[in-house]
C-alpha cells in the first residue's frame, strides 16, 4: 500500500433523505483528500438517490431491496480504493476521520480491519436514543485493541482481506443484523488482526425509539447472536460478551428467579416440616446463592478499589452491608436448627454461639483492612466511617441471630421472608457493582434522573438478551435431536 492510498467511502442508503447529506458533506468536510464516495441506493422509495446524486457522489441502484450487506458488496465491486471505508448513512464522520483510518493501516502491516465507535454526544435528544448510543459508545471505549468482531456503521477493510474473506454473507444476512459481525469472525479466521480505534469517533444521528430499541436489540441482535453462536458451537469474543456482562445477565435471571421464587414460597414449602431432609436442602441453597453473591460482590468491590476509581468512600459501607447480610445468613441456618433449639439462654454453649459469630466479623474486618493498604488514608472521616459501619452491622448481626435463636418468630422472618429479601439486594448489588463503571459514566453526562432510567433499560436489556439466548438454544437443541433421531 503506497504512502496516500485511495479511500472507497461505501455508503449503504434506505429511505435516509432525512441523513444523508449530513453524512455526505461530513466527508467532504475531511483533512484527507484521496477519496471516492459510493453510495448504493438499496431500492429507496424516498428522495436518497436524488440528494447523493446532487451531491455530485457515484451513485449505484439496486433493483430490489436487499439489506446493507449486499449493498455493500456491491459497492466493493464498484470500488477502486485499496481500503473499503463502510459508513453508515446516519452517520456523520469526524473531520480526521479518514486519515486516522489510513494512519492505522499504514503503520501496522497486520491489521486487516478496524472500526471505531459512535461518539458520547448523539444527535437525538430523546432519552432511548442517548441511552442507547452512549451505552454503544462505553462499550467500545471500555473494550480491548484487539477486536474479535467487525462494525461496519464506521469501519474500514483492506481491499485484498475483503475479498479473500468473502464479503458480507448477504444470503444468510438479508436485512440488518449482525453481518458485520459474522464477517468479522471470517477476517479473524484468515489470520487477520481487527484493531478497535477509540480515537475514531463518529455522531450517530438515528432517533430511537423504545419499540425500536427493543426490537433490534431482540430480532436484529440477540437472535442472530445466539443462532451464531450456537452454530460455531464457541463463544465468541465480541464486545458484550466480557465476564461482567455474562455474570450480570445471570444475576437479572437470578432475580427474576427469587420473584418467582418469593411468590410460591409459602405454598410450596409451607407443609415442610422444620428439621426435615428437604427443610435442609431448602435452607443449603439459599446458604449458597447468598455465598457466591458476598464472593461476587466481595471480588467485584477489591477489583473497583485496585482500579482508584471515585467510589472509595462508598466502598467500605458496601462491604459491611454485604457481608453483614450474609453472615446474618448464613450464621442463621448453621446455628439456630433443633440441635441447638435446647441451649438455655444463659449457658456457655450459647454466649459461645455469638462469640463464633462476631469472630467471623472481625476476621473478615481484619482480611479486608490488611489486604487493602489504600484504606489507611489520612482521611479521618473514612476511617471513622468505617468503624461506626462495622459496629452497626455487628450489632444488627447479633441481633438478628438473638431473635432467631429465642423464639419461632426468627423462623418465620428469616427463612422465607427476609432471606429472599436480603437475596434480591444482594443479587440487585451485584448487577450494580458488576456495571459500577458503565453507571458512573452515565452519571457523569447526563445526571441522576437519566440514571435511573439507563439502569432499569438496562437491566432490561440483560434480561431479554439472556431470555432469548434461552429460548434460540431450546429451539436448537430440539431440532438438533430431531435431526439425530431421523
Amino acid at each position: 500500500m503506497h504512502k496516500n492510498p485511495l479511500v472507497s467511502i461505501i455508503i449503504p442508503a434506505y429511505n435516509c433523505s432525512q441523513f444523508l447529506s449530513r453524512c455526505l458533506d461530513a466527508i467532504k468536510s475531511s483533512d484527507y483528500p484521496h477519496y471516492e464516495i459510493i453510495v448504493v441506493d438499496d431500492a429507496s422509495t424516498d428522495e436518497s438517490p436524488q440528494i447523493a446524486r446532487q451531491a455530485g457522489v457515484r451513485v449505484v441502484r439496486m433493483n430490489k431491496q436487499s439489506g446493507p450487506g449486499a449493498a455493500r458488496n456491491v459497492g466493493t465491486q464498484n470500488a477502486r480504493g485499496d481500503i473499503y471505508f463502510f459508513v453508515d448513512s446516519d452517520v456523520v464522520i469526524h473531520l480526521n476521520s479518514l486519515s486516522c483510518v489510513v494512519s492505522k493501516f499504514l503503520n501496522n502491516s497486520e491489521i486487516g480491519a478496524l472500526f471505531g465507535s459512535y461518539d458520547n454526544q448523539p444527535s437525538a435528544i430523546n432519552f432511548f436514543s442517548q441511552y442507547k448510543n452512549l451505552f454503544h459508545h462505553f462499550i467500545h471505549q471500555t473494550s480491548y485493541h484487539n477486536a474479535h468482531t467487525f462494525w461496519a456503521g464506521c469501519g474500514a477493510i483492506r481491499k485484498e482481506v475483503f475479498h479473500k474473506a468473502g464479503g458480507f454473507d448477504a444470503a444468510q444476512y438479508p436485512k440488518p443484523s449482525i453481518e458485520d459481525v459474522e464477517l468479522g469472525l471470517r477476517i479473524r479466521k484468515c489470520g487477520y488482526k481487527i484493531l478497535l480505534v477509540k480515537e475514531l469517533q463518529v455522531k450517530h444521528l438515528k432517533k430511537w425509539s423504545f419499540y425500536s430499541l427493543l426490537y433490534t436489540d431482540i430480532f436484529c441482535r440477540a437472535v442472530p447472536w445466539a443462532n451464531l453462536i450456537l452454530q460455531s458451537q464457541e463463544m465468541p469474543k465480541g464486545l458484550n460478551f466480557q465476564k461482567s456482562h455474562l455474570v450480570s445477565a445471570l444475576c437479572v435471571g437470578l432475580l427474576i428467579g427469587l420473584g418467582i421464587f418469593f411468590l410460591l414460597e409459602y405454598k410450596l414449602f409451607s407443609h415442610i416440616p422444620i428439621g426435615s431432609f428437604y427443610y435442609y436442602i431448602k435452607l443449603s441453597g439459599v446458604a449458597l446463592f447468598l455465598g457466591a453473591n458476598f464472593v461476587v460482590s466481595y471480588t467485584r468491590i477489591l477489583q473497583l478499589w485496585h482500579k482508584g476509581r471515585h467510589l472509595k468512600f462508598l466502598l467500605p459501607l458496601v462491604f459491611f452491608i454485604v457481608s453483614g447480610f450474609a453472615f446474618t445468613l448464613l450464621t442463621f441456618f448453621f446455628f439456630n436448627q433443633k440441635l441447638l433449639a435446647c441451649i438455655p439462654n444463659t449457658s456457655f454453649y450459647y454466649h459461645l454461639k455469638f462469640f463464633i459469630l462476631i469472630l467471623f466479623l472481625l476476621i473478615n474486618f481484619v482480611i479486608f483492612y490488611v489486604k487493602i493498604p489504600n484504606i489507611k488514608t489520612r482521611s479521618w472521616h473514612r476511617n471513622v466511617m468505617i468503624r461506626i459501619v462495622f459496629i452497626i452491622t455487628a450489632g444488627m448481626v447479633v441481633t438478628l441471630s438473638g431473635i432467631a435463636s429465642r423464639s419461632n418468630l426468627g423462623y418465620n422472618l428469616l427463612p422465607s421472608a427476609a432471606a429472599l429479601y436480603f437475596a434480591f439486594v444482594l443479587t440487585t448489588m451485584n448487577i450494580l457493582l458488576l456495571n459500577s463503571q458503565l453507571y458512573r459514566f452515565f452519571f457523569k453526562l447526563r445526571g441522576f434522573k437519566f440514571l435511573l432510567l439507563a439502569i432499569f433499560s438496562h437491566v432490561l436489556y440483560y434480561l431479554y438478551s439472556s431470555g432469548t439466548f434461552m429460548v434460540c438454544w431450546i429451539i436448537y437443541s430440539t431440532k438438533k435431536l430431531h435431526m439425530r433421531q431421523h
